[in-house]
């Protein structure tokens, strides 16, 4: 599943209910059932996140605001909406979403990892009642982040914006990727938001493909 160049790659770990990670052998194979296996938030459940305080400027902010609003955009208010509750100092739990008391987005090194991660969100979730915490990390080491917001970055810069979207839509308990084998996948300015992997200079789809706005519209039919 890894793509050369960096070992770039997007995980999510579940708590409370298991799972291994699903993807669709095919484009037609986009079912919510494929991806929502576990708990869903409920239907226009306010989901407040708090920022970790140490990134290194508004930009970053700025981004993960923007990987928010592209979730919160689809249906305008009647599924689960993510909103930025502000800059917090707690620590939280990033590792432990089932034992932290608010959904948390954190800056801190885990490019150490093997393979090296540039971000991952971990789910507390419950097929009875639904998410109820993510804790999102963005790597604070060893990844050269682009905090622009034109689409075009440097060849050896991994897009912020892109990595936001991607992540909120785990966040949104979307568990695994599409498979990487997929033509929508083939790493590029324009491969679907939920693939799982990502080379130095190039995006996924910022503003989300149909793809992924289909499956997450199939799954939250509010």
């Amino acid at each position: 599943m890894f793509m050369s160049a960096r070992l770039l790659k997007w995980a999510i770990v579940a708590f409370v209910t298991t799972f291994s990670f699903g993807v669709a052998s095919e484009a037609s194979a986009h079912t919510p059932s494929t991806f929502y296996t576990t708990g869903k938030w409920s239907n226009g459940n306010l989901i407040h996140f708090y920022v970790r305080s140490g990134f290194p400027s508004t930009a970053y902010t700025s981004g993960i605001n923007y990987g928010a609003n592209q979730w919160n955009a689809i249906f305008d208010g009647a599924t689960p909406r993510f909103q930025n509750a502000g800059a917090t100092t707690a620590t939280g739990n990033f590792d432990s979403p089932c034992s932290s008391t608010f959904n948390g987005i954190y800056w801190r090194d885990i490019d150490y990892l093997s393979p090296a991660f540039v971000a991952y969100t971990r789910l507390c979730t419950s097929t009875s009642i639904g998410t109820s915490k993510f804790q999102m990390s963005i790597d604070a080491a060893g990844t050269p982040w682009y905090t622009g917001t034109a689409g075009t970055i440097g060849s050896s810069y991994v897009d912020l914006y892109s990595t936001t979207s991607h992540e909120f839509g785990h966040a949104s308990s979307w568990v695994g990727h599409f498979s990487d084998s997929e033509s929508i996948c083939t790493p590029n300015s324009s491969q679907a938001t939920m693939c799982p992997n990502i080379d130095d200079g190039t995006t996924w789809i910022r503003t989300l493909d149909t793809h992924s706005i289909h499956t997450f519209q199939a799954a939250y039919p509010w």
